[in-house]
């Protein structure tokens, strides 16, 4: 419960910022692709992974994490 609840706030902070937010379902949370004031794509997007306290990354989480490298984020609540 409160996982999803840390994903429900990420994603409102985001979209708040004015970021194009998609839910993904294997090995991250979420892709974020920047936007500017006009609506044009800024960088490249990221994949980040919301967790609350110590939980640790699963797997195919650290699979995708070394996949990415630097595009990849973990984001606790």
């Amino acid at each position: 419960m409160r996982g999803r609840m840390a994903e429900g706030s990420f994603e409102l902070s985001q979209r708040l910022a004015g970021h194009e937010v998609r839910k993904i379902h294997k090995g991250g949370d979420f892709v974020v692709q920047k936007r500017d004031l006009f609506g044009r794509k800024i960088g490249k997007p990221k994949t980040y992974e919301v967790k609350t306290g110590d939980s640790q990354l699963s797997d195919a989480q650290k699979r995708k994490k070394r996949q990415l490298k630097r595009s990849y984020k973990v984001v606790r609540y």
